[in-house]
C-alpha cells in the first residue's frame, strides 16, 4: 500500500513536518526521501524520524564543514540516515528512538542574511505582481482572451501572483518569529495557526498550478488549423494579386467571442500582406460596444483617420486606405493590409462579407 503526501515545509514549520512523519511512522509507513510530492509505502518494521535545524558555524569553509560533520555524526553514529536537507532543515530516518533536540544550541540558525533574503523575496513578489497586474489591466482589450484557455491561464497567473505574495510574506514574517523563539528559548509559533497557513499555501499552489496547466493545454488544443474549404475567406488572389504566397489560418473559441478566425497571407517578398480577423460575438450588445470602440479610436488598428458608410469603416494611414471593418449581425470582420486597397478590391471584400 502507498500514500502520497505533499511535503512543502519551511524551517518554521518543523513541528508540522515532525508531526506528519510521526503519524506516518505510527501507522507503519516509510519513505526513502522527501520531495514536494513524497510517496510513502507500507514498511515491514517501524522507523523513526527526526526533524532538526542546523546552520554551519565558523569563519572559513573548512570550519563550516567541520561543524556540519559534527552535526551529522551525531545522527550517523545512531545509524540514522539523511532523507532530506533544505534551507538548513534536516530529516533523519532510523530504527532507534530519537534523542531530545537541544534547541538552546539553535539560536544562530536564522542569520541576518536569511532574514534579509526573505524580505527581499517578499518585496520582489510584490513588485512583480504589481507590474504584471497593472500592465495587463492597462493593455487588456476585447480580443485578449480569444480562447477559454487564455482566460483560464490569465486567472491562474493572477492567482499565482497572490500565492507568491502570500508565500513569501509568510516566510518573512515567520522567520522573524522563529529567530525570536530560538533566541529567547520560548514557544511563539502556534501549531494550529501554522496548520491553517500551511493548508492555504498548499491549496493556492495546487489551484494556480492546475489553472495554468489547464489554460495552456486548452489554449493549445483550442487553436485549430483550418483551410479555405472549411471556412471561405478573402485571399490575395481574390484581390488580383497573383504571386506565390504563404498562409496561416486558425480558428479559436472563447467565452465572449464564440468564433474567431484569423487568416494571414503574404507574398514571398512580403511586399503584400493580408491580415483578416473575423469575430462572432455572443451578443448584439457586445458587438455594438466593440463597433463603437473601433469608431472612436482608429489608433487601435493603426489608422489615423476613418470614413464610415453603411456599417463599414474605412481606415486610412498616411492617406492610404489599408483597413476595412465590416459589421454584420453579431459579427465584425477586420481586414488590414500593408498596401492601398483600391475601389475594386474594396468592393470584392464588401461582396464577400455582405
Amino acid at each position: 500500500m502507498y500514500k502520497l503526501k505533499i511535503m512543502n515545509y519551511q524551517p518554521y514549520e518543523y513541528e508540522l513536518l515532525q508531526e506528519l512523519l510521526d503519524e506516518m511512522s505510527h501507522v507503519g509507513y516509510e519513505t526513502k526521501s522527501i520531495h514536494f510530492l513524497t510517496l510513502f509505502k507500507k514498511a515491514s518494521k517501524q522507523y523513526h524520524y527526526v526533524v532538526d535545524l542546523f546552520q554551519s558555524e565558523g569563519q572559513s569553509h573548512y570550519d563550516k564543514r567541520i561543524s556540519q560533520e559534527r552535526f551529522l555524526d551525531h545522527y550517523i553514529d545512531k545509524d540514522y540516515q539523511i532523507i532530506y536537507c533544505h534551507k538548513g532543515m534536516y530529516v533523519f530516518k532510523g530504527e532507534m528512538q530519537p534523542t531530545t533536540i537541544k534547541w538552546e544550541k539553535k539560536k544562530n540558525f536564522i542569520t541576518n542574511k536569511r532574514l534579509s533574503q526573505s524580505w527581499i523575496y517578499f518585496i520582489t513578489a510584490l513588485i512583480i505582481s504589481f507590474l504584471f497586474i497593472s500592465n495587463t489591466l492597462t493593455n487588456i482589450s476585447f480580443d485578449s482572451f480569444l480562447s477559454y484557455g487564455s482566460l483560464i491561464l490569465y486567472i491562474g497567473l493572477l492567482l499565482l501572483c497572490c500565492t507568491l505574495i502570500y508565500y513569501f510574506g509568510l516566510n518573512a514574517y515567520y522567520f522573524v518569529r522563529l529567530k525570536k523563539q530560538l533566541l529567547e528559548k520560548k514557544y511563539y509559533l502556534k501549531t494550529q495557526i501554522l496548520k491553517k497557513h500551511h493548508y492555504i499555501k498548499n491549496t493556492l499552489i495546487i489551484i494556480c498550478s492546475c489553472l495554468i496547466f489547464i489554460g495552456l493545454g486548452e489554449d493549445l488544443f483550442n487553436q485549430k488549423n483550418i483551410t479555405k474549404q472549411d471556412h471561405p475567406i478573402i485571399t490575395l488572389q481574390d484581390l488580383q494579386i497573383n504571386q506565390s504566397t504563404k498562409t496561416q489560418y486558425k480558428k479559436q473559441s472563447g467565452f465572449q467571442i464564440s468564433d474567431y478566425y484569423h487568416y494571414l497571407e503574404y507574398t514571398d517578398d512580403e511586399n503584400y500582406i493580408l491580415n483578416i480577423k473575423e469575430y462572432t460575438f455572443s451578443s448584439q450588445t457586445r458587438t455594438q460596444k466593440i463597433w463603437k470602440d473601433f469608431e472612436s479610436d482608429p489608433s487601435v488598428y493603426q489608422c489615423d483617420t476613418i470614413k464610415e458608410n453603411n456599417n463599414i469603416i474605412y481606415g486610412y494611414a498616411e492617406k492610404k486606405r489599408n483597413c476595412m471593418i465590416i459589421q454584420k449581425d453579431n459579427s465584425i470582420y477586420f481586414v488590414s493590409t500593408n498596401f492601398h486597397i483600391n475601389k475594386i478590391q474594396a468592393q470584392t471584400i464588401i461582396n464577400h462579407y455582405q
